[in-house]
């Protein structure tokens, strides 16, 4: 590639390399590591920061370390017989493992695939809304978990369910809009999900509540604007209104309004790269799209996840609490089923946002990199890799990460988020990927 072909994140990247390089012949090593891990922050497609890394930590007995690089360089140079050469002399159990699932091209996340006996052992399917999950208690105090018993009552009606959405995006995965399905077949979820209708239409309800938020340009973060319309104009989409929270939260909040809005946190800005950022106003975008935003809030209102972040989440969930009946005759029994299956489609649609955002960024590095600094501690968010994220969830199968609790969230959960980084750095392998990404 010539100098004037090269991105600026090249040439930048460039730069520190070098740096790096002449720092290492000093044997001063840390500081090498630190500044070649900056030339792969700032362009995460080079593949040579990565070799080097690799090498460095095989050769300095690092061998975790060397073993997570090679299956990253591997990820991305699948065909480079040195790179397994090299993870096979580290970790050949791995090696193994990494060439079955090369050479095996079924999707493993979906009941419906044909993969091998060999690679099932890699990958397993989502639960389901029957599957065994942990502490199913939802929370004390009543709303939205108030209602009689009812023991006869049958939560799933099997009638034909009116449409409430468009036709399914062609990158949603595959089982979203079953699953979707399945909540427009239980009327007490329907009545809950037309309540919070309500709610989205207050006008007046949501200027107030939105009155701490700013404008872009007036929170001194004009790029913003540039970076949601850039989102938008991937998924064919009209950009949605982007506003400016002093929230601490790091992914963005999706609001079903009249005029679709998105409120980003201000530690978002102080986490993320602008193209971070633009897999996540994608990841946004797409929930308002697809009409999934509506069904997630619907579902947080019924699942005993983790306390809101803002006031404005706060706000959502005091108000599910006050639309009347729509839990009416429902037994605890099937208030539990009802929370699995919102569980259920809540961890493949987040897979579906995943999906939008890399069709975004066209690099599933920078996807990665985004999920791990929404996921870690707050304190490393901002330095974090993909491969130092996924370290901590290397002794779990990519199945094991997968089956959460109804406790954890899985918009927002490190260990599913660790389960999507799989995901999405496999499926931007395959065909469908390949065929949306060049359409």
């Amino acid at each position: 590639m010539g100098e004037e072909q090269m991105s600026p994140e090249r040439k930048q990247a460039q730069l520190k390399m070098r740096e790096a390089l002449q720092i290492a012949k000093g044997r001063k090593a840390e500081r090498a590591v630190d500044l070649v891990k900056e030339a792969l922050h700032l362009d995460p497609t080079w593949i040579e920061p990565r070799r080097w890394l690799a090498e460095h930590y095989a050769s300095s007995g690092q061998e975790r370390l060397a073993v997570e690089m090679y299956e990253e360089l591997l990820r991305l140079e699948p065909d480079d017989e040195q790179l397994w050469e090299a993870l096979e002399k580290l970790d050949a159990a791995t090696a193994q493992r990494l060439r079955r699932l090369h050479e095996v091209a079924a999707d493993p996340f979906v009941a419906r695939r044909a993969a091998t006996a060999a690679a099932a052992s890699d990958f397993d399917e989502l639960g389901g809304d029957e599957a065994e999950v942990a502490d199913t208690q939802p929370a004390p105090g009543g709303a939205p978990f108030i209602g009689g018993r009812a023991p006869d009552s049958d939560l799933f009606v099997e009638e034909e369910a009116e449409e409430y959405y468009a036709e399914p995006l062609p990158w949603e995965h595959d089982q979203d809009r079953e699953y979707r399905d399945k909540l427009d077949a239980s009327d007490a979820f329907i009545r809950l999900l037309d309540g919070l209708a309500a709610l989205w239409d207050d006008e007046r309800a949501w200027q107030h509540l939105l009155e701490g938020c700013r404008e872009p340009a007036e929170a001194g973060l004009e790029a913003l604007a540039e970076l949601n319309e850039r989102a938008a104009v991937a998924l064919e989409a009209e950009p949605p209104r982007i506003l400016v929270s002093e929230a601490a939260a790091r992914v963005p909040l999706v609001l079903p309004l009249a005029e679709s809005t998105v409120v980003v946190g201000t530690d978002a800005r102080a986490v993320f790269t602008n193209r971070e950022m633009v897999f996540w106003l994608a990841w946004a975008c797409h929930n308002l799209l697809s009409g999934a935003a509506e069904y997630a809030w619907a579902c947080e209102c019924v699942l005993a996840h983790e306390t809101p972040t803002s006031d404005l989440e706060v706000h959502i969930h005091e108000a599910a609490g006050q639309i009347e009946g729509w839990n009416e005759g429902l037994s605890q029994e099937d208030l539990t089923k009802l929370a699995r299956l919102c569980q259920a489609w809540e961890q493949r649609a987040v897979l579906s946002a995943d999906r939008a955002g890399l069709l975004a960024v066209e690099e599933e590095v920078i996807a990665r990199r985004a999920m791990a600094g929404a996921a870690a501690e707050r304190k490393v968010a901002a330095e974090i890799t993909a491969t130092e994220f996924l370290g901590h969830f290397r002794s779990m199968k990519t199945a094991e990460l997968a089956r959460i609790s109804l406790k954890q969230n899985p918009w927002t959960d490190a260990q599913y988020a660790a389960y999507r980084s799989h995901v999405i750095r496999w499926w931007a392998t395959t065909d469908e990927y390949k065929a949306l990404a060049r359409g």
